[in-house]
């Protein structure tokens, strides 16, 4: 007994000792990389990967991370690695994790005096479409020889590389504050690495998240009605709205504001209004406060603003020096920013200030001036200037000093103190509720506080301490939504109200639907192609939402030779390199022979040990965001097929809820259930499983038809496009639900007896376009044309 005291006393200090010297040593381990620029990495393990307190598997876990999670690695190690998700920090084992670098914006700043063309190619024969002032800041998108292809304000084109100056590369080092920061928050993971850059570069930017409350689609729609927002006719096509109003009888645009002004696209609308567009060191100032501020606001900063326009000018009236002195006291006076108030002027009056409304020579209006060009929109008998300047001659503004200061106290009082303090929010007024929105907007211009936001930086230091406000969403999209391209928006129909979609079989057909997601989408080829059973519908139907978070389209293969080569050769042709096949269902569904046709490319097979199962690892696979979830029937699959077209995650349900599929629900956070259906299709128990976990709505109708009008009307209220499908047999259908998500519209079920509530859908949303999954045998003319 005492021999076994005194080694266990000296085992105690050996003890210490050694993990002193493992301390020491995983501290090496951990700090050795920790200046390395941050990059992210995606999980990489079928059954999720354990987050851990420490680093080895004897640690307490923290949580799952579901397969393909992206996560962001905070220290890089050998075995095991510090990373960050959901919020929460521990480690995970790095053998489970594919690295890579966060991608960055890279910018450069014009260095011309004479400023710098923006051309449609490389070369100085082609033609000039824009002219960048100097110290304008651009994204580089690419170089071919001495000229690099560049992205300014929603413009792209091609400048001379030797007027560029390329920005400083800076990485972030990952900062734990900063970090938590973000989380505290709220911001999404789709908005962090443009802050991660941003604050790598400046460090006293503070970022605070905006949560409108509001949805996105829901706030789209609004912002996308007729004459909310314009663009100049001489804009791309794509930037143009197609849609009934936005022409005349004559097929000629209609101008809602003096001097070429016409209706936007949605797509235009939607790029504009994606705060994660405009996180670079310049366009980042539209979501700066308006606030007046003397200790980062003064006269030194303002005039570097200005510099080379109008207002660098002396002042054309007694008692200021210069236009700064005058703006200075206007923002003390009124409580706005005089940098904002100088960009606003510049933006409505030019930098050269040849602005009609502050010339005091407009006919029937001499004398009276309107430097922010309040009310100056067409009305009545009235152009824009004019009636504007009427607006002035009732206010008294019969001097520059009075115009600029009335016109600064209008705005502090109507936009900084109405909850529209940035210029963003001037823009698009989304913090006073789904009710304000597209009203008391200051501009009609859907660049508007993009091009003002240009002219802010020049009068702020690097080190300056600003606060942005950037506003976040619900239900936003997965990624920044992109600049519309350079074709128009028939191309895909050409011109026609319907194209009709279909192959010589099943599995031809899904061929056909994706060349038409191609075509539509503009593609060259698939990152991702997802194949299903084209006998099993339950896999398909689960595989829509996988398609939605991998923009991948949807091919049916059966068990014959001949299918089985089609689709794999569509796979040869038209997978990317380094792309993805996703196989639905075990090897029953689809067969382990044609798996092995696939050698060569990277394969993974989602399947279960039945339907549900299935679809729960399927959604997992997806990476489920957002807080809806579908419930439909896992054994009648009309239902199902209708939703296809909404991008949501759909739970197939039997007579009850699985302890598995609750658990799942659970763990993803879900709040919203859509039950699609009647009882017959989806229980009440259910329904009342799902009610206990949140709130639940059921949408269904008399029959699979009316439901499918139902659907369609609550998750595509206007429209423009939709997809068209038998309603009797759902093989055709079961690829659509691609097609309708690029088209963003709904799927509608049809037989010869069941047109009606398709007919009062369309009537009623304004479709006006749409693709018929079926042969005439199925769908018949008739039947289209006493729809649309």
């Amino acid at each position: 007994m005492g021999e076994n005291m005194n080694l266990k006393s000296i085992n105690k200090n050996l003890l210490t000792a050694v993990l002193i010297i493992i301390v020491a040593l995983t501290a090496i381990i951990f700090t050795a990389d920790k200046a390395f620029a941050v990059v992210t990495a995606t999980v990489n393990s079928s059954i999720g990967l354990n987050m851990r307190t420490g680093p080895g598997t004897g640690y307490d876990v923290v949580i799952t991370i579901p397969d393909n999670a992206e996560v962001t690695v905070i220290e890089k190690g050998g075995e095991w690695s510090k990373i960050s998700y959901g919020g929460k920090t521990g480690y995970v084992s790095s053998g489970y994790l594919i690295f890579k670098e966060e991608d960055k914006p890279r910018t450069g700043t014009v260095n011309s005096s004479a400023g710098l063309n923006v051309r449609t190619g490389p070369g100085t024969e082609y033609p000039s479409i824009y002219v960048l002032e100097n110290k304008s800041v651009v994204e580089i998108k690419e170089q071919t020889g001495q000229w690099y292809k560049i992205s300014y304000n929603g413009i792209t084109g091609y400048v001379s590389a030797g007027y560029i100056v390329i920005d400083e590369d800076i990485d972030y080092v990952y900062d734990e504050a900063f970090e938590a920061a973000l989380n505290e928050q709220g911001f999404p993971e789709s908005y962090k690495p443009y802050l991660r850059n941003l604050h790598a570069a400046n460090k006293g930017w503070v970022f605070k998240a905006q949560h409108t409350g509001l949805n996105w689609s829901d706030v789209i729609a609004k912002e996308s009605k007729i004459g909310i927002n314009l663009v100049h006719k001489s804009a791309d096509d794509s930037w143009k709205s197609k849609e009934p109003g936005a022409f005349d009888s004559s097929g000629q645009y209609i101008e809602f504001d003096s001097g070429g002004w016409i209706a936007a696209s949605k797509g235009i609308i939607e790029y504009y209004m994606d705060p994660r567009n405009f996180l670079t060191k310049t366009a980042v100032f539209q979501f700066m406060a308006h606030s007046y501020d003397s200790q980062t606001q003064s006269k030194e900063g303002l005039q570097k603003l200005v510099a080379g326009t109008f207002l660098a000018n002396k002042f054309p009236e007694p008692g200021y020096d210069t236009y700064s002195d005058a703006l200075i006291y206007a923002g003390s006076q009124s409580g706005a920013n005089p940098y904002v108030l100088a960009s606003m002027i510049l933006v409505e009056q030019g930098r050269d200030g040849g602005g009609k409304s502050i010339s005091g020579k407009v006919s029937g209006f001499e004398g009276y001036y309107n430097y922010f060009n309040i009310r100056a929109y067409a009305s009545g008998i009235y152009d824009a200037v004019e009636y504007g300047l009427l607006y002035a001659r009732q206010q008294g503004w019969d001097t520059h000093i009075e115009s600029i200061l009335g016109g600064a106290s209008y705005y502090a009082k109507n936009y900084i103190k109405n909850n529209q303090n940035t210029l963003y929010l001037k823009k698009f007024n989304v913090m006073n509720g789904i009710d304000k929105v597209a009203s008391h907007q200051y501009m009609t211009n859907i660049g508007g506080a993009a091009s003002e936001a240009n002219n802010l930086q020049a009068g702020y230091s690097a080190s300056s301490m600003i606060t942005f406000y950037i506003p976040v969403y619900e239900n936003m999209p997965a990624s920044a939504c992109k600049l519309p391209n350079e074709t128009g928006y028939d191309d895909f129909f050409e011109n026609k109200t319907t194209v009709r979609i279909y192959g010589d079989d099943r599995y031809d057909t899904s061929i056909k639907v994706a060349e038409a997601y191609k075509k539509n989408e503009k593609l060259s080829g698939f990152d991702n192609i997802i194949v299903a059973s084209g006998n099993d519908y339950a896999d398909a139907l689960s595989g829509t939402y996988l398609a939605a978070a991998k923009d991948a389209p949807i091919l049916l293969v059966g068990e014959y030779a001949s299918s089985m080569n089609k689709i794999k050769n569509y796979i040869a042709s038209n997978l990317k390199t380094g792309g993805t096949v996703y196989i639905l269902g075990g090897t029953g569904a689809v067969s382990k022979e044609f798996e092995s046709m696939l050698g060569g490319y990277n394969v993974k097979r989602i399947g279960g040990n039945n339907r549900y199962e299935t679809n729960i690892n399927i959604l997992k696979e997806a990476g489920v965001t957002g807080k809806e979830i579908v419930i439909c029937s896992g054994e009648e699959f009309a239902d199902g097929l209708s939703v296809s077209a909404t991008g949501k995650p759909v739970i197939l349900a039997g007579k009850n809820l699985s302890s598995d599929q609750i658990e799942y629900i659970k763990q993803a956070g879900f709040d919203t259930y859509y039950i699609i259906g009647g009882e017959g299709a989806v229980s009440k128990d259910v329904e009342n499983t799902a009610g206990k976990m949140g709130k639940t709505q059921r949408i269904f109708g008399q029959n699979r038809y009316a439901t499918s009008a139902a659907i369609a009307e609550k998750f595509f209220p206007e429209s423009k496009k939709t997809v068209f499908v038998f309603g009797e047999t759902f093989a055709d259908g079961l690829s659509g639900g691609s097609i309708a998500l690029s088209f963003e519209g709904p799927v509608l079920l049809l037989n010869s007896s069941n047109t009606k509530q398709a007919a009062d859908y369309v009537r009623k949303a304004g479709v006006d376009r749409a693709a018929v999954l079926g042969g005439p045998a199925l769908i018949s003319d008739n039947m289209i044309n006493s729809i649309i």
